[in-house]
């Protein structure tokens, strides 16, 4: 069988050899030729059927100078409307329809000639019956054109054998980008869906196997080589199933791009890319209200402060698609500033400022300066076991900062405050989140003073930022391991950073001010789940290849966040991805009072009277019981004990 199937495959390219690598004129004069004996075998076909193969005398000397009359308008009709420089290896339903279109104006053209100057005696059903055949010839010769060239080269080129997960327009768009580009490297064996009305079905020629329960015996069934997985739309859950799968048939599985690049048209077999974690946590689902965000942005001056920052920078380069008519970043870290400059400039009228948001007087001639209409703060210290061994820096930094640029919002006339929170500001158990949360008590506090609108965001962590678990994790990966988790049933919220920025966006255009929103994060997820799936993700074992270890919790860390207060009242907007939470608590009436005492204990590093007037202000804040030792060590060791030194002015210059 072998031998036979060699020998013919032998037979096959010597006679294609030559049409293929024929010249491209003389390439055209053979379809020239072959047309043209397609419209004179139909034309002739066509009184045989009609006469039912006997011919009367009278149409004998008709059927030949027809045919030929016919042939000639036809050819010369063709070759004027570019016929004959289509690539029929392309030739595709679309082509199809071109050819009948133009073929039926011409054959109507030479009917309508031949009935006003009497040339020939031609009955009118030959006419009919003529077009039909034709159309079918010329069909049957593109087709065969096409089969042998993709035969042809197919044959020249060693395929992977592709199952491709997903039959709904993704799944369609990919089978045909595949069958029409010939630079591909991939032959598809089957296609898998869940939707059981698709079972056994077919797309393009291609059959349905089964659902994805399935993958792993219908790959091994038909010996695929590689996975991909065409389901742009599936929730995290799903892709988790589907990965699992794939894994278990230990085949090399990948997807394609996102949402967007979907409804652009974009599926590609050359934008197919690895499943990566944000697969696995949660696809870009959200629908944004873009007239509204637009309305909010366009041709307005906005500043995002901590722009050089995990946050601050997706938000700026989101902030462009709604052509601000300048962009204010600010940030203290001097070359981030500068790179995303390089990278913005071209998006919008771009303008990086290096400083630090607690200066109030630099703010405030900032703000006179560019009078934004809208403020993003996105300027935050975020890492929890750093702000739990200088907790002073928490409140100097996150709480100071927002208290300058809020209070300088109210007096330059911005309209829109949006204030960047974090679920740790939820029963905050360390530094940085009860910091976040006098952040969230004060810019509502402001919200009545003017005319600008104050409004905090509160989500949870986000993928690719700048130090988050996952980035340690891919370093560890990197370096053979062990990747280390805190404790094995630790879990938090996660959230692509660009949907996370997107929903600020529009988190911004939501009501009135002095709302808090929370972002709609989905259901908490296991570290060590995570870490494992990423491990896997890299094609490595957990602890057969890479090992993991749990190192306990770090300072100030909780096992599990919450995203509201149990007083909180949870509400929907108009977008399904953003809440809205409505609180009866009310603010003391000493709230300033002790918010400066705060910022006075920090800035003298006084941390047990600083936790005790939080405490007072934040009742939900709970340090663990380490957290305030460490504190009361640190105080006696640093105790100075001439007071005086603690106000005396340093020198600027030291003799």
């Amino acid at each position: 069988m072998k031998y036979r199937e060699h020998v013919m495959n032998e037979l096959f390219h010597r006679l294609a050899n030559p049409l293929i690598k024929m010249a491209p004129f003389k390439r055209k004069v053979i379809k020239v030729i072959i047309d043209s004996c397609i419209i004179f075998i139909s034309f002739q076909l066509a009184y045989f059927l009609r006469f039912d193969w006997d011919i009367p005398a009278i149409y004998a000397k008709q059927i030949v100078c027809g045919g030929l009359t016919l042939m000639a308008f036809t050819i010369a009709a063709f070759i004027r409307l570019g016929a004959y420089s289509d690539f029929w290896v392309y030739w595709s339903l679309r082509d199809l329809k071109k050819l009948v279109v133009g073929h039926t104006v011409i054959a109507a053209l030479v009917f309508l000639i031949n009935i006003s100057f009497d040339l020939f005696v031609v009955p009118r059903s030959v006419w009919l019956i003529y077009w039909f055949l034709s159309v079918f010839f010329f069909s049957i010769n593109r087709l065969i054109g096409r089969t042998i060239l993709e035969m042809y080269r197919n044959e020249k080129k060693v395929c992977k054998r592709l199952l491709l997960v997903g039959a709904g327009n993704a799944g369609q768009m990919l089978v045909w980008q595949i069958l029409k580009d010939q630079s591909n490297r991939y032959e598809i064996i089957g296609l898998i869906d869940d939707d059981p009305l698709k079972l056994n079905r077919t797309i393009h020629g291609f059959e349905i196997n089964g659902n994805s329960k399935e993958i792993c015996r219908i790959a091994k069934e038909k010996a695929a080589e590689i996975i991909i997985i065409a389901i742009p739309s599936a929730n995290s859950q799903q892709m988790q199933k589907i990965v699992t799968e794939c894994e278990k048939s230990g085949l090399e599985f990948r997807t394609v791009p996102s949402p967007r690049e979907i409804l652009d048209g974009r599926v590609s077999i050359n934008r197919l890319r690895t499943v990566n974690i944000e697969d696995l946590i949660g696809r870009e689902k959200s629908v944004l209200n873009e007239d509204s965000i637009r309305d909010l942005i366009e041709n307005n001056v906005i500043m995002v402060t901590g722009a050089a920052g995990s946050i601050g920078s997706q938000l700026c380069r989101e902030i462009t698609w709604f052509n601000p008519s300048k962009l204010i970043a600010v940030d203290k870290d001097e070359n981030k500033i500068f790179y995303l400059g390089l990278e913005l400039k071209d998006e919008c009228a771009f303008k990086g400022i290096v400083a630090h948001v607690n200066n109030r007087f630099k703010m405030k001639v900032v703000l006179s300066q560019y009078k934004p209409v809208v403020i993003f703060h996105a300027a935050a210290y975020k890492h929890v076991p750093c702000m739990e061994d200088c907790p002073e820096e928490a409140i100097t930094n996150n709480l100071l900062s927002t208290m300058v640029i809020s209070n300088l919002a109210v007096e330059a006339g911005v309209k829109t405050f949006i204030q960047v929170s974090t679920d740790k500001a939820v029963n905050p158990t360390n530094m940085m989140g009860v910091s976040k949360r006098l952040c969230e008590l004060y810019v509502r506090s402001l919200n009545n003073l003017g005319k600008c609108r104050f409004i905090s965001v509160r989500f949870g962590n986000v993928i690719g930022s700048v130090g988050s678990v996952f980035t340690i994790f891919e370093k560890q990966i990197k370096e053979n391991g062990p990747v280390t988790v805190t404790d094995p049933e630790m879990t938090r919220f996660f959230m692509s950073i660009t949907e996370a920025c997107k929903l600020v966006l529009e988190s911004a255009t939501l009501d009135d001010g002095g709302q808090t929103y929370i972002l709609n994060m989905d259901k908490p997820i296991k570290i060590m789940d995570m870490a494992r799936q990423m491990i896997k993700l890299s094609g490595f074992e957990p602890e057969k290849d890479i090992k993991i270890k749990v190192i306990g919790t770090r300072p100030g860390e909780k096992m599990h966040e919450v995203l509201w207060y149990s007083y909180e009242i949870v509400k929907r907007t108009s977008n399904s991805s953003i809440f809205t939470v409505k609180t009866e608590v009310e603010l003391p009436e000493d709230f300033y009072i002790k918010i400066e005492s705060i910022l006075e204990c920090a800035s003298f590093m006084k941390i047990k009277s600083m936790i005790k007037l939080i405490m007072d202000v934040v009742p939900e804040y709970q340090p663990f019981s380490d957290t305030l030792e460490r504190v009361e060590i640190r105080e006696n060791n640093s105790r100075v004990s001439d007071k005086k030194a603690l106000s005396d002015p340093i020198p600027l210059i030291i003799k």
